[in-house]
């Protein structure tokens, strides 16, 4: 189920799976408190962190020793809550000699905000830091050798459909499966071994849909639902069933501007117009790549 607080229910669906916990990446993991140090140890890669807290949130420093030699670099992260964070030495890049080093901080407030950075050798010995993109939530993301290659591939969800058909409570969001290869993201969800997820995410979303049965009259399960399936080759099955059962008097969702020559966040309230669900769906799996060419909508 990946719903309302997404990346902590993506990761107890994925610790669900027994594969999940025998492929697990990460090598060493410790607890970096503010003004602190830790030492990490792995895979021929020691080093010590040390943070520092700054006017504006806090920075941290990384020096040590790998099989190129002694290295060093720091970042800073602005406008961060002061909480204690993991740092953590997991092997993610299969063609350098190195693995990789992840720490993260978190914003605070609702809903609000992990900051992950990935930290990777190149050949030369020089040290690349990967900012990924604010996560929502303030867990980091989850990390699995999926396909048994000895490297793991980083999994959160697509977080454009938070509050896309429904609250956040009620929102449903496909995964997303990424590699980290020369210091660069390389989205691999709809390559074979994301699939492999994808498909353990969709079956986990139809089992508590059956023992939840209100869901299938839910948008925002509705809208995750279709997408997975038009992902795996079966959107049009998908669709058809979505017309059937869609909440024809849900309330939240997306507007336009019954003034043409306006944008919805420029439109006074009274002319505001909701879109109906399967026309925003439509266009918002054709935006974010899910559509499914074989899905054939009624005249």
């Amino acid at each position: 189920m990946i719903r309302g607080l997404s990346i902590a229910i993506t990761i107890l669906l994925l610790a669900d799976h027994p594969e999940a916990a025998n492929n697990d990446p990460v090598l060493a993991r410790e607890k970096l408190s503010p003004d602190s140090s830790v030492t990490l140890t792995a895979k021929g890669l020691s080093f010590k962190a040390k943070r520092k807290e700054t006017k504006d949130g806090w920075s941290i420093s990384i020096s040590g020793k790998s099989t190129n030699g002694p290295f060093a670099f720091s970042h800073r992260f602005r406008g961060v809550a002061d909480y204690p964070d993991d740092v953590v030495i997991v092997e993610l890049d299969p063609k350098n000699s190195s693995p990789e080093i992840m720490f993260r901080a978190y914003t605070g407030g609702a809903h609000c905000c992990s900051l992950p950075v990935f930290a990777s050798e190149d050949e030369a010995g020089i040290w690349k830091i990967s900012p990924y993109p604010m996560i929502d939530g303030d867990l980091l993301p989850f990390l699995e050798d999926i396909d048994g290659d000895g490297a793991g591939e980083i999994i959160t969800i697509d977080q454009t459909f938070l509050y896309a058909f429904d609250s956040y409570a009620g929102s449903y969001s496909p995964m997303r499966v990424e590699q980290l290869r020369n210091g660069r993201f390389k989205d691999i969800t709809r390559s074979k071994t994301g699939r492999t997820r994808l498909k353990a995410q969709l079956d986990e979303m139809e089992v508590d849909a059956d023992n939840n049965p209100d869901l299938w009259r839910s948008n925002g399960y509705l809208s995750a639902w279709v997408a997975l399936k038009s992902l795996l080759g079966e959107g049009k099955s998908a669709w058809k069933k979505m017309l059937l059962l869609y909440d024809r008097n849900s309330d939240f969702g997306t507007y336009e501007c019954a003034d043409k020559t306006l944008k919805a966040f420029d439109c006074p309230s009274e002319k505001l117009v909701m879109i109906p669900f399967p026309d925003a769906l439509e266009a918002h799996l054709k935006t974010m790549r899910y559509w499914d060419k074989g899905i054939k909508k009624p005249d």
